[in-house]
C-alpha cells in the first residue's frame, strides 16, 4: 500500500546515526554506469556487450530488449510502476533520448514518499512498499547520469539518502518506529541489499559521508550476520517462496550490485567464506521443482510466486551472474525452454524488465550447461537444518515427485508442518491445503499458518492443550482452537502482532536452539538414496508438547512422534509412524490432505483414492487395524470451519480444504501408523497391500504387477527396518545401510557415503557421494496494530532485483498472449 508522509524530514544523516561495524575495505569504482555493469577490466558485463546482445540475432536477448521503456519507436512511453523504471533506463543505454530518462525519474520523484513513513508510520510496512525503491532509483540515476540534469540527479540522491537514512534508523536501531531485526525474515536481506545500494551509488556525492557509513553497515552485516545464516541453513530457505524471492533476491542483487561498482567479488567471498551458497542455491531450485514446473509448496506461499513464470528466471540468473555454474545454467535455460513453449517470450522474464537477461545471462555458457536428467533423483537440503528429502523417480514430466521436511522451525513465515510430505504426479495428489489470504486472519491463524492441520502431520488430541496465536491474543483464551497438532512457534505481541523477534543472528538461533524450546522442532535422522528404493526417517517429537519441549504454559503430550517413508521408484510410497502419547484417552490421527479446489478423496473401507490433475493417488492403511477413516471439508478444525477468503485469492490451486483423518478404534498409548501409497493415474484401481504385525515388527507386503515388495519397520528401539525386492528389480538390504552421512563442515562442504548412498552435489553425478550442508544442530513477522500484510499487494512492493512481485498482467505484445 501506499504511505503517506506525515511528518518533515527526518533530521538526522547516516554518518551521525550509531554504526556498528568498521569501514567497508572495497573501493567504489567511480565511472558510470557502474551499478551491474562492469567496465571491461572488472567484473560485470560491459555495456558495450549488453548493447551487443540486445542488438544481437539471438532472440533470448532481441526479443525481451525490443520492449524496453515502451520500446526504440516509443521514447515518451510512461512507466506503470517503480519496477519498470530501470527498463527506461536501460532504454536509454541502448537507444538514447534522454527523454527515457527524464520520464523514469519524474516518475520516481512522484510516486515515493520524501523520507519514509514518518514517526506516526510502521516500519515493516515502508519496508515491504518501498525496499525495492532504493535499487530503483539508483538505477535510474547511475545508468542515466549523462541523460538526466543535475537537478534531477540531485533530487534522486536526496530521496535515496534520505530512504537508507531510515531504514538504518528504525531496522535495528534506535528510531522512533524501530523495528527489530530476526535473521530469517526477509526485512534484513531487504534493509541491507537497499543500504548497500544506497552507499554505492551516493559515493562520491554531496551524501558522501552517508554512503560510507552506509557501505560499513552493510558490508558488517552481509558478511557477520546475514550470510552465515544463510550458510547455516544451507540448500534451502525456511520461508516460503513468497518470501524467498525477497530474501534470496537481495541476496543476490547486493552481490551482483557490489561485484560490479566495487573492487571486490561478493560471489568469490561467498564460495570461499560462506558455503558456496550461489551453487547451492541453484541446486535448492532445481531441486524443488516439481515435474509440472512448479514449486514445492511450504510456509507462507500463494500460487503466482511457484511457479516459472515472472519471477524464478531473473532470480536464478542474478545468482548465477557470478557464480557462472553449470547447474545454473542448465537450471535458466530449462525454466526458458519451458516458458516458452507454454506462453512465448517474456513469460519467465516480463519484457519490460528484458534488461535483466541481457544483462546477466550469458548464453556463451550454454556448452557447459547440466542437464537436469545427468543428476541423482535424491537429495537432503539443508541437512541438520530445514532438513528436507526430495526424492524423484526422474525429471521427466511423467515423474513422480516426493517431498519430506523433518527440520526445524526459523521464523515467522515458516509453518509448523514437521514431518509433512507432499505427493505429485500428474497433479498435486497430498501436500498442504489452505492459502496465504491474509496476515493474522482466521484462516491463517487458526489453520494455515499456526495449526499443523493444514499439512500431512500426526496429531494427538490433548484437551487442555493451548495454542498461542493472534486470535488468543486479542480475544482470550476462548479463541484457542485445539487441532491435537504441533506447538504453535510463532512469536506474537499483545497488540496481535509479531514482534517478539528473537534470533537477531546466527548465535542467537543457535543458542536458543539447543538451550530453548521456541525453534527445534525434529531432524532427519536417516536419508538414503539406493538403488531401488529411497528411505528418509526422522525423529519429530519435538515439534510436539513433549518432555523439554513444551509452549503455551502446556503439558508434554507425546513421548515419541517418528516418521519414516520408504519410495520404490516409481510410484509406490509407504508411510509408517510411531506414535506414543503420556495418556492413552489423547486421540491420535493421521492427517492426509486432498489438494487441489474441490478435489474429494473418496473412502472404501481402509482403502482411498484421491483424483487431480491427471494423477491419481490410491492409498491404504494397514495399521492401526480396524482404523475409522473420516473425510473432514471445508477447512474445519475442532468443528469449526476456517475457510481462506477466495476473493482475495483466485485460482489458487491448494485451496482445495478437504481432508482424510484416519483415527484407531481403541486408545492405546502408543500407536502405528502403517500407510501405502500409489501415485499413479486413473487407469489403475488397486495396489494389493498386506501387513504382518508382531510385537516386534509391522511387515507390509506390496504386489505391483511383476514385482513385489516386502518392507518392515522396527516398532521399537532405532528406526530402520529391511526391504526386499523380487521381480523386475532386485533388491535386499536393511534400510539405511548405504544412508548418506550428513557429514559436518562449512555450509555445503561435501561428505562420502557409501555406494548407493548419494545426497547429491550440486553438479550432479551418481559415484555415492553425499552433499553436506552445515554440520550444526539443526522470526518473526511484525506489524503494528491495525495494519495488515497483504500478500496479494505487496509483492509487488518488494525489492526490484529481490523479484517478489506476483504475476501481473503483461502489456499486450503483437504475437504473444497477454
Amino acid at each position: 500500500m501506499r504511505i503517506i508522509l506525515a511528518t518533515a524530514a527526518l533530521g538526522a544523516s547516516l554518518a551521525s546515526l550509531l554504526i556498528t561495524g568498521v569501514a567497508s575495505a572495497a573501493q567504489v569504482r567511480t565511472d558510470h554506469p557502474r551499478l551491474l555493469f562492469g567496465n571491461s577490466t572488472g567484473f560485470g558485463t560491459p555495456v558495450a556487450t549488453f548493447l551487443s546482445r540486445c542488438n544481437g540475432s539471438d532472440p533470448v536477448y532481441a526479443h525481451r530488449c525490443q520492449y524496453l521503456g515502451g520500446g526504440q519507436g516509443n521514447p515518451t512511453a510512461m512507466p506503470a510502476s517503480v519496477s519498470e523504471t530501470p527498463g527506461f533506463a536501460a532504454g536509454y543505454l541502448l537507444w538514447g533520448d534522454a527523454q527515457r530518462c527524464t520520464i523514469a525519474a519524474d516518475y520516481l520523484l512522484a510516486s515515493l514518499p520524501m523520507n519514509g513513513p514518518g514517526a506516526g508510520g510502521d516500519a515493516h510496512g515502508f519496508l515491504v512498499s518501498y525496499g525495492g525503491a532504493i535499487p530503483a532509483m539508483s538505477m535510474v540515476r547511475d545508468w542515466c547520469d549523462a541523460g538526466l540534469d543535475g537537478g534531477r540527479k540531485g533530487q534522486l540522491e536526496d530521496r535515496i539518502d534520505a530512504f537508507a537514512t531510515w531504514m538504518i534508523a528504525n531496522y535495528g536501531g534506535n528510531g522512533p518506529i524501530a523495528e527489530a531485526p530476526d535473521v530469517y525474515h526477509d526485512d534484513y536481506a531487504n534493509v541491507a541489499n537497499s543500504v548497500a545500494w544506497a552507499a554505492l551509488i551516493l559515493n562520491g556525492t554531496a551524501h558522501d559521508a552517508d554512503a560510507q557509513a552506509a557501505m560499513a553497515w552493510a558490508d558488517t552485516r552481509w558478511k557477520t550476520v546475514l550470510l552465515p545464516a544463510m550458510a547455516y541453513v544451507g540448500d534451502w530457505w525456511p520461508e516460503g517462496f513468497t518470501y524467498i524471492q525477497a530474501t534470496l533476491g537481495s541476496l543476490a542483487s547486493y552481490a551482483a550490485v557490489w561485484s560490479t561498482a566495487t573492487d571486490e567479488n561478493i560471489y568469490d567471498y561467498v564460495k570461499a567464506s560462506a558455503g558456496n551458497l550461489f551453487e547451492n542455491y541453484l541446486a535448492f531450485f532445481t531441486y524443488a521443482q516439481r515435474p509440472d514446473d512448479n514449486f514445492v509448496y511450504f510456509g507462507d506461499t500463494t500460487h503466482t510466486k511457484q511457479s516459472n513464470s515472472l519471477f524464478i528466471k531473473g532470480l536464478a540468473d542474478t545468482l548465477n551472474y557470478g557464480t557462472r555454474s553449470p547447474l545454473g545454467q542448465g537450471f535458466s535455460r530449462a525454466v526458458t525452454a519451458s516458458t516458452l513453449a507454454k506462453n512465448g517470450f517474456c513469460d519467465d522474464v516480463p519484457c519490460d524488465e528484458g534488461w535483466k537477461v541481457a544483462l546477466f545471462y550469458d548464453a556463451s555458457l550454454d556448452a557447459t550447461a547440466t542437464d537436469r536428467a545427468t543428476l541423482p533423483t535424491a537429495r537432503w537440503l539443508s541437512q541438520k537444518a530445514n532438513d528436507v528429502a526430495i526424492l524423484r523417480s526422474g525429471w521427466g514430466k511423467d515423474d513422480t515427485f516426493v517431498e519430506m521436511t523433518c527440520g526445524d522451525y526459523f521464523g515467522a513465515h515458516g509453518h509448523d508442518e514437521a514431518g509433512s510430505f507432499q505427493i505429485f504426479r500428474h497433479g498435486m495428489l497430498t501436500g498442504p491445503t489452505g492459502g496465504y489470504d491474509a496476515f493474522n486472519s482466521p484462516h491463517f491463524d487458526n489453520y494455515y499458518s499456526q495449526h499443523s492441520v493444514h499439512a500431512n502431520t500426526v496429531a494427538v488430541q490433548a484437551p487442555t492443550e493451548f495454542f498461542t496465536t493472534s486470535q488468543t491474543i486479542v480475544s482470550g483464551p476462548g479463541a484457542n482452537v485445539d487441532d491435537g497438532g504441533q506447538r504453535a512457534l510463532r512469536r506474537t505481541g499483545m497488540i496481535g502482532s509479531i514482534q517478539a523477534y528473537q534470533a537477531t543472528d546466527l548465535a542467537t538461533y543457535e543458542k536458543l536452539l539447543t538451550t530453548g524450546n521456541d525453534y527445534e522442532t525434529g531432524d532427519l535422522k536417516t536419508f538414503e538414496h539406493a538403488s531401488c528404493h529411497d528411505y528418509v526417517a526422522c525423529d519429530l517429537t519435538a515439534a510436539y508438547d513433549s518432555p523439554g519441549f513444551t509452549t503455551s504454559g502446556n503439558q508434554a503430550k507425546v513421548k515419541e512422534v517418528s516418521r519414516q517413508l520408504v519410495f520404490v521408484r516409481p510410484e509406490v510410497i509407504v508411510v509408517f509412524d510411531r506414535v506414543e502419547s503420556l495418556d492413552p484417552s489423547f486421540q491420535k490421527r493421521f492427517l492426509l490432505h486432498a489438494s487441489g479446489t474441490g478435489v474429494m478423496p473418496t473412502v472404501t473401507g481402509s482403502t482411498f483414492t484421491i483424483d487431480n490433475g491427471g494423477g491419481r493417488l490410491l492409498g491404504q492403511t494397514l495399521l492401526p487395524a480396524g482404523a475409522t477413516i473420516n473425510v473432514v471439508q471445508n477447512f474445519s478444525v475442532a468443528g469449526t470451519a476456517y475457510p481462506p477468503n477466495l476473493a482475495s485469492l483466485p485460482n489458487e490451486p491448494e485451496l482445495g480444504g478437504n481432508r482424510l483423518e484416519i483415527v484407531p478404534k481403541d486408545p492405546a498409548l502408543r500407536d502405528y501408523f502403517l500407510h501405502v501409497f500409489d501415485a499413479t493415474d486413473p487407469s489403475k484401481s488397486s495396489l494389493p497391500a498386506t501387513v504382518e504385525d508382531t510385537a516386534d515388527t509391522a511387515r507390509v507386503t506390496i504386489t505391483d504387477g511383476p514385482s513385489t515388495y516386502v518392507i518392515s519397520f522396527h516398532k521399537t528401539g532405532a528406526l530402520g527396518g529391511h526391504i526386499k525386492v523380487t521381480g523386475a528389480m532386485s533388491c535386499d538390504a536393511d534400510l539405511g545401510a548405504v544412508a548418506s552421512t550428513g557429514t559436518t563442515g562449512s555450509g555445503g562442504a561435501s561428505g562420502t557415503g557409501a555406494t548407493g548412498a548419494t545426497g547429491a552435489t550440486g553438479a550432479g553425478g551418481s559415484d555415492g557421494s553425499s552433499s553436506g550442508t552445515p554440520g550444526h544442530k539443526g522470526g518473526c513477522g511484525c506489524r503494528a496494530a491495525g495494519v495488515s500484510e497483504d500478500p496479494a499487494a505487496a509483492p509487488a512492493l518488494l525489492a526490484v532485483l529481490a523479484l517478489a512481485r506476483g504475476r501481473r498482467r503483461l502489456r499486450r505484445i503483437a504475437g504473444r498472449p497477454s
